[in-house]
């Protein structure tokens, strides 16, 4: 699902990511870890194409995103890609089916596909009953979880999470990783998951590790 080759990427002088390596197997949930400034975020950020390498190539579903344009690349984003980050960026004045409508209005689709998918994944997630809630008067793990909706509502190949739990107490966090265990393995769901959390990377089908802008382990 996921092929990277030599990745590089500075900032500056500093080096973050040094001739990277890494490959991916489609249904894979994948946890990422290292100690801070490791380049965990950075290679998120470079595999989901929010950003671009200076130098390597990096494959997704049979697609190198070196070759796409800006505008191509956007696209791929929106119809291929889901993004779970540590704060849930919902917008305060929609409700939760309108905010897990979003990518999928953005990708054209019609108010009536759109809410449709959404009110499954929302109802999958175990908000049936908070459809028509704005964040304001959702928990942060209600919150956490629309947004899960909204990153699956146009059937991505992979969802990249940064931290999705970091910002969550034990028993929401604990709700986080049930739920992308369960998309896992219902749906053969595609995760590559930035975690400092190690009780739960050790859970997942496998951990990679970074320092110092390599692949450890």
């Amino acid at each position: 699902m996921i092929d990277c080759r030599e990745i590089q990427k500075s900032y500056g002088s500093v080096n973050v990511l040094k001739g990277l390596d890494l490959s991916i197997s489609e249904g894979e949930l994948v946890a990422i870890t290292g100690q801070s400034g490791a380049g965990k975020s950075t290679l998120l950020h470079i595999l989901g194409g929010l950003d671009v390498p200076d130098s390597g190539t990096v494959s997704i579903a049979g697609k190198t995103l070196s070759s796409l344009n800006e505008k191509q690349r956007a696209h791929f984003r929106n119809r291929d890609l889901g993004f779970v980050f540590q704060f849930h960026q919902l917008l305060p004045e929609f409700t939760a089916l309108e905010n897990a409508c979003i990518p999928a209005l953005i990708g054209g689709a019609s108010w009536k596909e759109a809410k449709s998918q959404a009110r499954h994944w929302l109802e999958y997630l175990g908000l049936a009953d908070r459809l028509e809630h704005k964040p304001l008067a959702l928990s942060g793990g209600e919150q956490q979880r629309v947004s899960i909706a909204r990153a699956l509502v146009n059937k991505p190949s992979v969802i990249f999470a940064d931290e999705p739990s970091g910002n969550l107490d034990s028993e929401n966090a604990a709700k986080v990783h049930e739920a992308f265990q369960n998309l896992k393995r219902d749906f053969k769901q595609t995760f590559v998951v930035v975690t400092h959390n190690q009780a739960w990377a050790e859970v997942c089908d496998r951990e990679i590790r970074l320092h110092d802008g390599r692949v450890l382990s």
